[in-house]
């Protein structure tokens, strides 16, 4: 009776476990752009949630309707950074949508494009979803026009708008 493997099973083995790699690989990828966009998804209704929540709470205290002014962005420090833009900012104030946070440099997730926000899709090849904060209104939306600075503009159909 032999003990080791031959040559010939130890090829095999390699070439089996190469082809289930190969189909599997890719999945787990189109797996992971998915669970990004459904992270999106459910983050952008927390943002919109929480600007109606903002005014709400704005209607009962004033008695009037009013939604966060200028942007959604807030600085750790606002005495330090009074009169500067959003940039270097934290994504969103915490009074409208908190632990939704900036991304780290060169991965997917909220960045700041000066005073608009972005989902960044795609940090290598400069895609990203671009939104739109009306403060009259209270609105935000996906919007393709907001694309600049080299940085391409996603189908706003991927959230669903």
């Amino acid at each position: 009776m032999k003990k080791a493997f031959s040559m010939i099973e130890m090829i095999f083995a390699i070439a089996v476990i190469g082809i289930l790699s190969a189909i599997a690989i890719p999945k787990m990828m189109a797996n992971r752009e998915t669970a990004h966009i459904v992270k999106l998804k459910e983050q952008v209704e927390a943002i919109r949630k929480g600007i109606e929540t903002y005014a709400g709470n704005q209607y009962l205290e004033k008695g009037f309707k009013e939604y966060p002014k200028n942007t959604l962005c807030a600085y750790k420090n606002p005495a330090f950074y009074n009169n500067m833009t959003c940039k270097g900012a934290k994504v969103f104030a915490d009074k409208v949508a908190t632990g939704i946070h900036r991304r780290a440099a060169n991965s997917i997730g909220w960045d700041n494009f000066d005073e608009d926000l972005i989902f960044v899709t795609n940090s290598k090849n400069k895609r990203a979803v671009f939104f739109n904060y009306d403060e009259n209104l209270g609105t935000f939306k996906c919007d393709t026009s907001k694309a600049r600075g080299g940085w391409a503009a996603e189908n706003c159909s991927i959230i669903g708008e």
